[in-house]
């Protein structure tokens, strides 16, 4: 009873602690002008919006001509009624030529974007504006930043795992402290320094993030200033006053866990609030991630939260179970008392392990499904790339504890080096989740549009949309029979678009017979968001056929 008491104190904690609400990486969703957009005039300003409202410091918008001299009136400011949306206004007249916007933003969860626009006014001299891209929205995450990140995942491991062990794995014999920390003096020096390496990496990720944000040098981090504007202005600020309230909280329930003088029941308690404690951090972190920024953010925020403690605590128990199982048993002097104990702990940690490997698939598979919007994207981009990269990590560790439960079950040797390489896995995984928290997911890069529908009468609709991104993009349609032929008597197909996420009226594209079988045409898609292209086929026989496709618009 008094072990279910601790759980609710800690997840009531858990929820008055932490900030309400913050969110994840911006992108573009729509400038103006838009990326290599040719002007007839000289604007008087320059806007862009972003898919989530930006935070209120270390913005920064300039605009420059091909000498690199500046046109803009360094005025740059968040839109008063459009918190996603900065503009700065431009000298008067400027004569015609090629000009660049460059810009930077903070996310909602405290990390920076940034990238260039450009643009061109009047007719090219010299350069076309073709020459110009739009570079990345984003960058690859600090060293420091992902290390710091790395070491708070493998502390808050250590800490998980070695309570569980002690707590649910580990039979003991019931009468020397085995259900505490107390049981070992190697498990409270790990405990220790785990907790130690979280704590510091707490600490410290405040002016590293300040490092990042404010783009200036470690050493200028510590600015007493720039901390206090991460802090008070950042939502970064939010959720590490949150996280630095949870670790004290740890600190205290594990040293209470850690007397070796207190009953069994209150080392249990004390235990049981620490892996509360624990979980808490990991929750915190959750606040700054992508989810905070999807539409069911209950649900995405709860996906991530559950997946992080899951793999944390499978990896926590995996070191357990390689080095402190093994001094464990061998404490017990009799030989088939250690060989129970042995392999008692083994089959419950499997049982754990496989409750553990299903939940991390299952909100791994959600999360994917949120955040890469596309199989193109998933190859080509550096968040599809490294997401592939701690999937095959976790095959591998699929492989392994398959193994070990299979050796747990025979119980004919005990387990030895496929357990470190699980392990191994395990911490590079860890790894791996520190650079994607801080690498813009992939949905601001769909890729081109490709889909085709089949409609009543068995004809097939294809749509492509090519790059399918904000500006300029070639939209084709092709109508086959039910025998796979194209279909030449169409009169005209119109393209209706309509936005799923903003009420933004409908813009419609026409597209005349040119005789060929494809129809096709360029026009402009204006906001990086999902929407609705509606095609309506006109037959020369003035029948109709139509058909709807979802169509998520990149920014890159």
């Amino acid at each position: 009873m008094k072990s279910v008491t601790a759980w609710i104190m800690a997840f009531c904690l858990l929820m008055v602690l932490l900030p309400s609400s913050i969110s994840a990486h911006a992108y573009i969703v729509k400038s103006d002008p838009y990326a290599n957009e040719v002007l007839k005039k000289s604007p008087s300003k320059v806007t862009i919006q972003f898919n989530e409202t930006i935070q209120p410091v270390f913005h920064s918008l300039q605009v420059t001509d091909e000498h690199g001299n500046r046109v803009d009136r360094n005025d740059v400011s968040i839109d008063e009624h459009i918190k996603s949306m900065i503009e700065a206004h431009l000298q008067p007249n400027l004569p015609n030529g090629l000009y660049t916007i460059s810009w930077k933003v903070i996310s909602g969860d405290g990390h920076p974007v940034q990238g260039t626009i450009p643009f061109q006014i009047g007719t090219a001299q010299g350069r076309g504006a073709g020459t110009a891209v739009t570079q990345p929205a984003d960058h690859f995450p600090k060293l420091s930043l992902v290390i710091i990140r790395w070491v708070q995942y493998i502390g808050l491991a250590f800490v998980l795992g070695i309570h569980c062990f002690h707590l649910y794995i580990y039979p003991g014999r019931g009468s020397k402290g085995e259900h505490g920390v107390t049981a070992l003096p190697r498990s409270r020096l790990i405990l220790w320094i785990s907790y130690t390496a979280t704590a510091v990496g707490i600490l410290l990720s405040l002016p590293v993030q300040t490092s990042v944000d404010a783009g200036v040098p470690w050493s200028q981090a510590w600015n007493a200033s720039l901390l206090k504007s991460t802090l008070v202005e950042t939502s970064f600020g939010g959720a590490w006053y949150a996280e630095l309230i949870f670790i004290l909280f740890l600190g205290t329930s594990i040293y209470l866990a850690a007397q070796s003088d207190a009953s069994i029941s209150s080392r249990r308690l004390w235990g049981n609030i620490a892996i509360g404690f624990g979980l808490g951090v990991l929750l915190a972190k959750s606040f700054i991630g992508h989810a905070a920024a999807e539409k069911s953010r209950f649900m995405a925020i709860s996906a991530n939260f559950v997946h992080l403690s899951a793999v944390s605590i499978w990896i926590g128990c995996l070191l357990a179970i390689a080095i402190l199982l093994p001094p464990a048993a061998q404490s017990t002097a009799d030989q088939e008392e250690r060989k129970r104990q042995y392999w008692i702990s083994i089959q419950r940690f499997s049982y754990l392990g496989t409750a553990l490997a299903a939940i991390i698939l299952l909100t791994g598979i959600y999360s994917s499904l949120q955040y890469v919007p596309t199989v193109y994207a998933m190859y080509t981009t550096v968040y599809g790339q490294v997401l592939l990269a701690k999937m095959a990590l976790f095959l591998i560790m699929l492989c392994f504890a398959a193994y070990n439960l299979i050796q747990g079950k025979r119980r004919k040797r005990k387990l030895g080096i496929s357990v470190w390489v699980e392990f191994g896995s395990g911490i590079a995984a860890l790894l791996l989740a520190a650079v994607l928290t801080n690498l813009p997911s992939a949905s601001s890069a769909p890729g081109p549009f490709h889909q085709t529908h089949t409609v009543k009468g068995g004809q097939a609709i294809s749509l492509d949309v090519t790059p399918n991104i904000v500006g300029p993009n070639m939209f084709r349609v092709q109508v086959k029979d039910e025998n796979g032929k194209l279909i030449q008597d169409i009169e005209q197909i119109k393209l209706v678009l309509t936005s799923k996420e903003m009420n933004m009226g409908e813009y419609t594209i026409n597209i005349p017979n040119n005789h060929s079988g494809t129809f096709q045409t360029e026009d402009m898609i204006t906001m990086a968001e999902l929407w609705n292209i509606h095609v309506h086929v006109l037959m020369k026989s003035l029948d109709t056929l139509d058909t709807d496709f979802t169509v998520p618009v990149g920014s890159e």
